[in-house]
């Protein structure tokens, strides 16, 4: 009596790479890959990095516009003069609180001019004469103040003082960016209005 022998169909051997069709990827394909997605990156990177700064200085102009809407508003509704510190040195502004006086100006408010390093109070009333700090707002790395115009400066620090009635000294602040270009911001001093860019 003939046995049948199981045998395998034709053309099937396990394990080997034709069964399925496919292959590994060789060293020399990977490596044009990674130089592939190595250009990409130097191409996009530096668009990416102007776009971060170009995102921080307009953070930045914002900042100091919130910073004089806020003091304008705190120096009518208290009725206390309101102080702006521009720090070249540290690239800080600083936002104080002054005691009552009748005067009209910046320049006869800050006389003597006052230091940020100056007591913070004043002789008589110690209520009355206490200069309050409110806040402080460091500018970022990729800005730098540069300039001031139009108020009176003591050891690279500029004064801008609002009144109780709202008004402040008219000025002009310039900013420099990494790529060193500049930035302005307008500060109108009847108004209050604080504009970035080109003056109206």
């Amino acid at each position: 009596m003939l046995k049948a022998k199981a045998s395998l169909p034709p053309q099937c051997h396990f394990g080997s790479s034709q069964a399925t069709g496919r292959r590994g990827f060789t060293l020399l394909e990977i490596l044009l890959v990674l130089l592939v997605i190595s250009i990409a990156a130097f191409a996009v990177i530096p668009t990416v990095v102007e776009s971060m700064n170009g995102s921080s200085v307009r953070q930045a102009m914002r900042d100091m516009v919130s910073l004089h809407h806020y003091a304008r508003s705190r120096a009518i509704l208290d009725q206390r003069p309101m102080l702006i510190l521009y720090d070249q040195d540290t690239q800080v502004l600083e936002l104080l609180q002054l005691p009552p006086r009748v005067q009209t100006s910046t320049a006869d408010w800050l006389e003597p001019p006052m230091q940020p390093s100056d007591p913070l109070t004043l002789p008589g009333d110690e209520e009355a004469g206490a200069i309050v700090p409110i806040l402080k707002r460091p500018l970022p790395k990729s800005v730098q103040l540069i300039e001031v115009e139009d108020l009176p400066q003591e050891n690279n620090v500029w004064f801008a003082v609002y009144a109780p009635s709202g008004m402040c000294d008219p000025h002009r602040v310039r900013f420099q960016d990494q790529q060193e270009r500049i930035h302005e911001v307008f500060v109108q001093g009847f108004t209050g209005d604080v504009r970035i860019g080109d003056e109206p």
